[in-house]
């Protein structure tokens, strides 16, 4: 009976390592072609799901209309449709509160991503890391976004690197999230959170002093269905920094970047309630952004297990 437990035991003990210790897995599904419902044409839809064992579930999601039948539909709307237009995006979006029709956008010299469509994806389970690789081929130029995720962390790695014809001027990036809730709901009131302050939303954008405010924390005091936010920096490769919550829905964070810049560094956070409240979210920032912020400048990203 001993040896039994003993080995019953082991095995517990094997299991739970395997838990606390598995794999990374990225899955993804693949270009997925599906009707739109109500209209003649269709759409590309592909979802790339982070499995990591952490407290917090991420995942990718891209979708566009490339078919010919949109144009007799449509033909004075932008083509090929990606993600939602109106975002101003490049059609990747990620779980909420980030936005779902295109979370990120990329502007070099004036010119973006809007129309076009990814060039491939690829995903990679390296051991305790998991890494998915988007990248676009426009005219201008090549943009690559990695995005990494560790086993059982709460947060994605994200580095953008940009590879134009010519050296550019001028580079901005951009976020897009909905913190709370994303529908029309008769309460509303969202804010933001840095290491120095919080400011509610006005018809004002809001100035973020990178070097002293490099995570911002993202929030509605009224409702938090889908919970916070939040968005890590590096200071050095700002030149100026804003969030947009005008419209107390949509908010959207703007950066001018560094010319100069060809990898650019982000750490993304959700925090459900289910793993955070906001007053947790924003105490655990407070306590642990220096840190955070030393982890993105030293994160290895093209490091493989």
């Amino acid at each position: 009976m001993a040896r039994i437990l003993t080995v019953l035991m082991a095995a517990l003990f094997v299991l739970q390592g395997g838990a606390a210790f598995g794999q990374v897995e990225v899955v993804d599904s693949g270009d997925v072609t599906v009707p739109v419902t109500g209209h003649k044409y269709s759409m590309v839809r592909r979802n790339i799901d982070f499995k990591n064992g952490g407290p917090v579930s991420y995942a990718i999601n891209y979708f566009y209309v490339a078919d010919p039948l949109m144009k007799e539909e449509y033909p004075k709307s932008p083509f090929p449709a990606i993600g939602d237009a109106s975002a101003s995006t490049n059609g990747i979006g990620l779980s909420a509160p980030w936005y779902g029709g295109g979370f990120w956008g990329i502007r070099v010299d004036g010119k973006d991503l809007r129309t076009t469509v990814v060039d491939t994806f690829k995903t990679v389970s390296q051991g305790k890391r998991g890494v998915a690789d988007v990248v676009w081929k426009p005219d201008w130029g090549k943009v690559t976004a990695r995005f990494v995720t560790l086993q059982g962390d709460d947060k994605i790695f994200m580095e953008v690197r940009t590879e134009p014809r010519t050296a550019p001027a001028s580079v901005k990036t951009y976020f897009t999230c909905i913190p709370g809730h994303p529908g029309a709901v008769p309460k509303r009131d969202q804010w933001i959170s840095t290491c120095l302050r919080s400011v509610q939303h006005s018809e004002e954008a809001i100035s973020i002093q990178s070097k002293e405010e490099p995570w911002v924390l993202l929030y509605d005091t009224a409702n938090n269905y889908t919970g916070t936010c939040a968005l890590i920096c590096v200071p050095d490769q700002i030149v100026s920094h804003k969030v947009n919550l005008s419209g107390n829905r949509v908010a959207k964070i703007e950066m001018d970047i560094v010319p100069a810049v060809t990898k650019m560094r982000f750490l993304i956070f959700n925090f459900p309630d289910t793993y955070k409240t906001r007053e947790e979210a924003y105490s655990y920032l407070k306590e642990n952004g220096e840190g955070l912020l030393e982890e993105l400048v030293s994160f290895n990203f093209d490091a493989e297990e």
